[in-house]
């Protein structure tokens, strides 16, 4: 166990492993795990052995563990080329715990601020220890958010802990190893503050939404058994924090002392409520030293960072000419050049320091983040080196499992772009934006954008955590999902609507089909079914989505300056997003087994489209006819498969009206690049990918964004604003153009779940010399590296062990000599048509049903398509 946990707790363990070296075509054919209590494999508590290919997702019976306890796990596996050694052991402890300890809250609050916050409290402990080097655990949570130290030393590295869920339905506690921190003599400070518990939190001046007392619960457990536990002996102490605020900042007076208060009280709140640790933790992810200082035309001295972030600034006290120094954030300069904060609206975003003179000391917050690229500096010499500041942005991203380069410079900013939007909103939760006074769980900007958030990082458990909250907050309305989750609103606001609540259908497919991790099916599947069943009954008739108040093509350009709501039908959105989820419930019906379930929402799915084209459609044109329109149309498979070449013809006569722009937003603009070379116009597409200017992904670039923005015209052409109400320049939802790149552009497509079979397809385009991804899937690295140049076509593909791919050679008809000489003979040439197995059961021969999760692939008159197996191979052709 490491110095703190840090992985999503289950009372039934899955494990999964990868196979790495090896010929070509290696394959699993046999399994065995072990489970153990001791490293050396003596006692062996669990062992399953299997013929199959299976490497992931292996579950554990829940009764085999036991709270507290240390287990390792090893596996060895038998391949087509032989077998291997045993897998150096993972060693992990099971957190769950008995509470001992109670909850305890201060004696004393303290309330100040700029807008009335509860001053920051320490919960103190003394306590001797007869045998120090035992091993001991640490267990903590709060009301609220919590930083533990142990004799002066930080318990972890984490931030905001116990995170933010739905506190009402579950609060997180972590479990640290502080065996080498514990002596003789001790202290045990736990500092807390409000958090999202009771601070201010909601763009209306919320707080308190769950409580509003900030209480802390923390247990040391020395071989298994509770030393010290919190209770009315500890102590309550105020220490230099004077408030600390998530939209706010702190302030921080360095000159006063620690203050005694008293004893802490008990506080009677249930434990019930108390989980371990669900998900991965916010951590550090990079430092950054700002580009430049600068005094802007109103004689502010500027911080540029050269990079919009979610973090803060660390700074050395060595160049103030003030005993307060300020610094407040902002993320652009206004059209003059000045620095410009109007868009973070109520939220100050300041961090206040009263500090001695130049101590040396470095100074940054613990207990909130801003999102920012620039900083104006008050109290600091007007020539302090920029070398004194450090940016510090963070994420609960640790592992980055995607990357897409090309030749083309602002298409690689553009990747950047997206990549830091993505980090910089996944932060506990998946934010809006991470500035001003929201950063709230929005569903369709993480429904819309997890596709391509399931590439770039590994997101799995970090979603699934968010996932808990649907179904409690679905239950108190009547199936709808709230449009944040969690549910800060209480159901207010906008209730629900289509695009929001379908994120409850959605996003875990997404999970699914990127990770294999049927699981995620099987807790979230009545939080799906009950989305689906309130949709089925709000309609003026089965079959359509038209009741409520609906937010539609959010943000999209169709409409006068200055609107929120896209041109496009609004009832016509929320139905054929309707369609989608249930075509998609349907599906995972079939997975689970519930046959019955997915017979009935193929019905209704049947329904919907029926009742969809005889309200919205004229043939096949949509009756308010607009690019988001067209674009659901396919992408929701709301017409025949013949059909749709018209429609996608009709979409790029409709783009180029526009003057070869999109006027897209949420609800189509992810769709928008991948149904046009879905269906054979792929040159659009390009098109829209390399237009530069407004409105288009590389005009940002081209205005100097490090970050994805909300609206396409957040910064206009002549250096104003869209807005200063609603305008944030780190919003990731028009990010999702990153799955075409990663699955169009170089071509890398999960035909399984979990890429157990992947399409290795791209669509080149001159404009490309060069690109290049990579996706660290399940089962290892799976990439696509094409150069396009003189006429002449390299692809070099890299297919993981234990899995097979369907590649397919652009304009290769004809090459299959190639083909076979560049791998070995071994490539079986496929039209890329799904077929049923056949199966020998005990003698009696049977076909398989083509799974509900596989999707075909046709290959292309001009292409080549053939199959094979792991390993990696080049293909050189003229075209």
């Amino acid at each position: 166990m490491n110095n703190e946990t840090d992985f999503t707790f289950t009372a039934r363990p899955q494990f999964s492993w990868q196979l790495f070296g090896g010929e070509k075509g290696l394959h699993q054919q046999h399994y065995l795990l072990e489970v153990a209590a001791d490293p050396d494999f003596y006692h062996i508590l669990w062992q399953i052995e299997r013929n199959g290919a299976q490497s992931f997702g292996v579950s554990m019976p829940a009764v085999q563990l036991q709270p507290t306890a240390e287990y390792y796990a090893r596996v060895q596996v038998r391949t087509n080329q032989g077998t291997t050694d045993w897998s150096a052991p993972v060693r992990w402890a099971d957190p769950r715990t008995t509470w001992q300890a109670g909850w305890i809250r201060p004696v004393k609050t303290q309330i100040g601020g700029p807008k009335k916050q509860k001053r920051p409290y320490t919960a103190q402990k003394e306590f001797t220890i007869q045998h120090p080097g035992q091993r001991a655990i640490l267990r903590l949570s709060a009301l609220g958010m919590y930083h533990a130290q142990l004799n002066g030393q930080d318990v972890g590295r984490d931030y905001f802990r116990p995170g933010f869920t739905d506190y009402s339905q579950r609060v997180q506690y972590q479990s640290y190893d502080v065996t080498a921190l514990l002596q003789r003599t001790n202290t045990l400070r736990i500092e807390v503050t409000e958090g999202w518990y009771s601070g201010l939190y909601g763009w209306w001046g919320g707080h308190d939404l769950f409580g509003n007392t900030n209480a802390v619960i923390a247990q040391l457990e020395i071989d298994g058994q509770v030393v010290v536990g919190t209770d009315a002996s500890w102590t309550q102490w105020y220490g230099p924090r004077q408030y600390a605020d998530l939209y706010n900042g702190e302030e921080y007076d360095g000159q006063s002392d620690w203050q005694p208060v008293g004893q802490m009280v008990p506080f009677p709140y249930s434990k019930a409520v108390l989980v371990p640790q669900e998900g991965p933790s916010v951590r550090v992810l990079k430092k950054i030293t700002p580009q430049r200082l600068f005094h802007d035309p109103a004689g502010h001295l500027v911080l540029d960072l050269g990079q919009n972030i979610a973090g803060w600034i660390a700074f050395k006290n060595q160049h103030v000419v003030a005993d307060t120094v300020t610094l407040t954030h902002g993320e652009v300069l206004d059209q003059q050049g000045n620095f410009f904060r109007d868009n973070i609206r109520a939220a100050a975003a300041e961090d206040i320091y009263h500090l001695p003179l130049n101590d040396g000391q470095t100074y940054q917050p613990r207990f909130t983040y801003h999102g920012f690229r620039y900083v104006q500096l008050t109290g600091f010499a007007d020539d302090v080196p920029v070398t004194d500041f450090t940016g510090v942005a963070i994420s609960s991203l640790h592992r980055q499992t995607g990357t897409f380069t090309t030749d083309n410079a602002a298409i690689n900013q553009l990747q950047s772009n997206i990549l830091w939007g993505q980090r910089d909103n996944f932060v506990e939760i998946p934010t809006d934006c991470p500035q001003r006074d929201e950063r709230a769980g929005w569903t369709a900007d993480a429904q819309v954008f997890m596709p391509t958030a399931n590439l770039n990082y590994d997101t799995q458990h970090f979603v699934k955590r968010w996932l808990r909250d649907f179904l409690p907050a679905q239950q108190a309305q009547d199936g709808a999902l709230p449009v944040v989750i969690p549910d800060i609103l209480r159901g207010g606001f906008n209730g629900t609507t289509g695009v929001w609540g379908d994120a409850a259908v959605l996003i875990p497919w997404y999970i699914y089909r990127t990770y294999g991790d049927i699981q995620v099916l099987r807790d979230q599947y009545t939080s799906m079914q009950a989305w689906v069943n309130y949709v089925r009954r709000r309609g003026t008739e089965e079959g359509l989505y038209n009741t409520g108040a609906q937010l539609g093509d959010w943000l999209a350009l169709d409409t006068p300056a200055g609107s929120y709501h896209g041109g496009t039908d609004q009832n016509f959105v929320a139905t054929a997003f309707f369609a989608w989820s249930t075509a998609v419930l349907a599906k995972t019906a079939w997975l689970l087994g519930k046959v019955a379930d997915a017979h009935d929402y193929e019905q209704l799915h049947t329904s919907i489209v029926a009742a969809f084209r005889r309200t919205y459609l004229a043939g096949v044109t949509p009756k308010k006819d607009t690019q988001t329109a067209n674009v659901l149309l396919l992408q929701c498979q709301l017409v025949e498969k013949g059909e749709r070449p018209a429609v996608a013809q009709h979409l790029a006569d409709l783009i180029q009206k526009n003057g070869g722009h999109l006027d897209t937003g949420f609800a189509g603009a992810p769709y928008l690049c991948p149904v046009l070379s879905a269906n054979g116009q792929a040159k659009a597409a390009y098109d829209l990918l390399f237009q530069e200017s407004y409105p288009s992904w590389l005009y940002e670039v081209q205005q100097g964004a490090t970050t994805m923005w909300e609206h396409w015209d957040s910064l206009k052409p002549d250096g104003s604003f869209w807005s200063s109400d609603m305008n944030s320049f780190n919003h990731y939802a028009y990010g999702s153009i990153g799955q075409w790149l990663y699955e169009t552009v170089a071509g890398l497509h999960a035909q399984r779940p979990g890429y157990q079979r992947s399409v290795i397809a791209p669509q080149p385009d001159a404009r490309f010399g060069h690109v290049q991804a990579e996706i660290n899937t399940v089962f290892g690295p799976l990439v696509s590296d094409w150069y396009l140049r003189d006429g002449q076509f390299t692809l070099t593909v890299t297919i993981p062990a234990n899995t097979t791919a369907q590649v397919v050679l652009p304009h290769g008809a004809g090459q299959e000599m190639m083909v076979q000489a560049a791998t070995a003979q071994s490539a079986q040439f496929t039209d890329g048509t799904l077929r049923r197995r056949t199966v020998d059961s005990f003698g009696v021969k049977f076909q398989e049903a083509i799974p509900a999760d596989a999707e075909p692939w046709p290959i292309a008159a001009a292409d080549l398509g053939f199959l094979l197996g792991s390993g990696t191979y080049t293909f050189h052709y003229a075209v």
